[in-house]
């Protein structure tokens, strides 16, 4: 996110300040599939309400898609900054999705100014693994029975591992 930037200028006997529009933060989240949630932009540095904000799924606007499965609040203006949400339902919390928050200012002369937000899922039977070396960094997520399997295989393995570090001292 860009910091907000202010500038005083000398205009024939005028000060003017200046505050340019500092950005929009992402609030990215990870839940378990079939669930409610609610992601957000927090936008910053502006002096008023935003004149609209939509929210996208695939370039599409949420509102469109069928069903009431979202829920778009664009919110309110305060302190200089505004926050607006997107709350998806459990029906449509099934998959990781990005999402895209639009938005407008005349202030600023923005139209449709978009910044992407993650929303990740994971099943009830789900394990996330993360391996990391100096060279090399490994995501890995696994669900439902094979997960279990995998972990149970895993552990048989780190302790036969063990074992044999012990027995080859």
């Amino acid at each position: 996110m860009k910091s907000c930037c202010s500038t005083v200028c000398f205009l024939g006997g005028l000060f003017l300040m200046i505050t340019i529009l500092s950005g929009v933060q992402p609030i990215n989240k990870e839940v378990e599939s079939g669930t409610d949630t609610t992601i957000s932009c927090v936008i910053t540095g502006i002096t008023q309400q935003l004149n609209a904000v939509a929210w996208k799924k695939a370039g599409t606007d949420v509102t469109s898609l069928s069903g009431s499965n979202y829920v778009v609040s664009a919110g309110t203006y305060g302190s200089n900054s505004q926050t607006t949400t997107l709350t998806v339902k459990a029906a449509a919390n099934t998959a990781d999705t990005t999402y895209t928050c639009a938005i407008t200012s005349d202030e600023w002369l923005q139209t449709n100014k978009e910044t992407a937000v993650s929303l990740n899922v994971f099943g009830k039977n789900s394990y996330k693994f993360e391996f990391r070396s100096s060279n090399c960094s490994i995501n890995l997520s696994l669900y439902g029975f094979i997960a279990r399997v995998i972990v149970w295989l895993f552990i048989v393995y780190m302790y036969l591992h063990y074992l044999f570090y012990i027995v080859t001292e």
